[in-house]
């Protein structure tokens, strides 16, 4: 419990005796009277749970400790594990007038000789605002490891990770700021001592006047033990005003300092004025590189509104928001908006279609045209956007008044399931609809397992928080048409419609059109091919379909007709209060209705 937690907290201030804890719950801390343990040098391990709900915003003038919000200093080769800190903040503004260095962490301020293994904090914020006339080191998970002569091992950091936010802001005269999503700086005295760092990720988004990181900032170049950085990430956005940035790591010591770096992904924004670098911006000679993808995005110029709202003027615009939509990992991921301001030509450009991302994404009428998609592997999803998911805040995504034009498609199934649309292969939990399709094919060849395709979005799964069902709609000429090549084989069951190819739960057709034509498979549909629940059917016209099922299989149809005059409205409700079984579940008003002198009936 909280009171357990202060309890020990109390206990072990500062004692020097080496405790052990381990939580049995997860502990929430909102509105109590938390202040972190001073001094630890046991082991902390959280078994898994989480501790949330700390809120630290007060003035700071350096004491010769660290601050974190767990633990102000971590000493003597004490261990955290197995812990998330959630839904928590630390701000700390100052205004020093002495030469006290200032450590700070999301989890501990400063660390000797210590071990970080299996820790996350989650929607947490670290800040350090203020006037310092000594050095500050921030980090999401630690703000200074250091270490000395005396021991000789590994200052660790395993599986450990981050997803919000960590700055300094304000005037440093003495050494750094340094500022990382994970460690702020790595020092020690000799040479016995490396820093071994694996299985790490960041997402948070890092800021800093000076010297900024995405795992660490700085590596001082008295850590001369053969530093090593092993399967680890940046996603996050990492921005310095006049310093210099690293999307793993900014500053690696010198040529005595050696640094590897291996099976990494060097990825995220990086904002800044000075040196940058996606593996490591300064004091990089010795830093050895091997299996590691550098794919940060440098200074990027897109325009982004007061709201936050992504402009796409351009194909270049596009593929540059496709590529910062695209940053973070599944459900830490960043929900993005964005607009078209203009037509859209991406003839002639290489496509990579957005994967996994979280959006709000509002054509306005615009038109994105020339898109050329040729996927030969055994992809799971196939479309401008690949797939469309929930992040773990519940932001579902949008995809909406947008016209695709001129689009090829050209898949060669390898073996695998596939999921394919021209808007998107996977709608998890999203929107799409208001769309339409002039002259785009998806061309299929080869062996494919399960395999289900709609023109415009391959499988819709789950509810969209906007419509309580799945949601895909919009028109498709007669010059768009889906193709199957002879000689193509499934091993598994195939889905081919002209709206959506499958929905695993309940979805809503919205204002669906087809006049285009699958060819070279004979189960097929006009708009649904499989629903396992209802489909709802939203300003649905008789007259749309081009084969004479609107479906394969469903287990419960319902129609919501489009209504734009009284007599429409007139003829809706008489319809739904003669009808057994109650088939129609509604209309969708179009317009504004007046039914002055008309007979109504409820």
């Amino acid at each position: 419990s909280a009171e357990d937690l202060i309890e020990f907290k109390d206990l072990a201030n500062g004692k020097g005796k080496k405790y052990t804890a381990k939580l049995t719950a997860d502990i929430d801390l909102t509105g109590k009277n938390w202040t972190p343990i001073k001094v630890f040098d046991g082991t902390f391990d959280g078994d898994g749970h989480v501790i949330s709900g700390i809120q630290i915003e007060q003035s700071f003038e350096s004491d010769g400790y660290g601050y974190g919000m767990l633990i102000r200093d971590l000493e003597d080769g004490g261990v955290v594990k197995n812990l998330t800190l959630k839904d928590s903040y630390l701000k700390l503004t100052t205004n020093q007038t002495g030469s006290g260095r200032n450590h700070i962490g999301g989890v501990v301020g400063w660390a000797m000789r210590a071990h970080f293994e299996n820790v996350h904090i989650k929607n947490v914020e670290v800040s350090f605002t203020g006037t310092v006339k000594n050095e500050v080191n921030v980090g999401g998970i630690v703000g200074t490891m250091d270490s000395n002569n005396a021991v000789t091992g590994a200052i660790s950091v395993y599986n450990c990770s981050s997803d919000k936010d960590c700055s300094v802001e304000g005037v440093v005269t003495g050494r750094g700021p340094n500022v990382a999503g994970l460690v702020g700086r790595l020092k020690n005295t000799g040479s016995n001592n490396k820093l071994d760092m694996k299985d790490c990720v960041n997402n948070a988004a890092v800021s800093s006047s000076d010297w900024a990181g995405g795992l660490v900032a700085c590596i001082d170049d008295t850590v001369r033990g053969g530093n090593q950085i092993t399967n680890c990430q940046n996603y996050g956005v990492i921005k310095t005003t006049t310093g210099a940035a690293g999307a793993l790591v900014c500053s690696a010591g010198n040529a005595q300092s050696p640094l590897t770096v291996k099976d990494s992904v060097a990825g995220g924004i990086l904002v800044s004025n000075g040196t940058y670098a996606a593996v490591c911006a300064v004091n990089n000679q010795a830093v050895t590189v091997e299996n590691t993808k550098e794919t940060a995005i440098f200074n990027p110029s897109l325009t982004v509104d007061e709201a936050g709202v992504y402009l796409i003027a351009s194909a270049d615009d596009l593929i540059l928001f496709r590529n910062i939509a695209s940053i973070g990992k599944d459900d830490a991921r960043k929900a993005y908006r964005a607009v078209l301001t203009a037509d859209i030509d991406m003839t002639g450009k290489e496509w990579v279609p957005f994967d996994r991302v979280i959006m709000n994404f509002d054509g306005q009428g615009h038109t994105i045209s020339g898109i050329t998609v040729t996927n030969t592997a055994a992809t799971w999803e196939t479309g401008a956007f690949a797939n469309l998911i929930i992040n773990g805040d519940g932001m579902h995504s949008t995809v909406k008044n947008v016209i695709f034009k001129d689009c090829t498609y050209n898949v060669t199934m390898a073996g695998g399931s596939q999921c394919i649309g021209i808007v998107a292969g996977y709608a998890d939990r999203a929107a799409v609809y208001d769309v339409e399709l002039k002259n785009c094919d998806i061309n299929i060849d080869g062996t494919g397992a399960e395999t289900i395709v709609g023109t415009i979005v391959g499988r819709a799964a789950w509810e969209h928080n906007d419509f309580g069902t799945a949601a895909v709609g919009g028109k498709v000429d007669a010059d768009s048409v889906i193709t199957v090549a002879e000689g193509t084989t499934f091993t598994g069951e195939k889905r081919f419609a002209g709206i959506v190819g499958a929905c695993s739960q309940a979805i809503t057709v919205i204002n669906p059109e087809y006049k285009g034509s699958i060819e070279g498979v004979d189960r097929k549909a006009s708009f649904v091919s499989d629903i396992w629940n209802t489909v709802i059917f939203l300003g649905y016209d008789e007259g749309a379909q081009t084969y004479n099922n609107l479906h394969n299989w469903c287990s419960t149809i319902k129609y919501v007709p489009n209504v734009s005059t009284a007599d429409e409205l007139l003829a809706a409700v008489a319809k739904i209060n003669a009808q057994e079984g109650k088939k129609q579940l509604g209309f969708y008003l179009t317009a504004d209705i007046d039914l002055t002198g008309k007979e109504w009936t409820p």
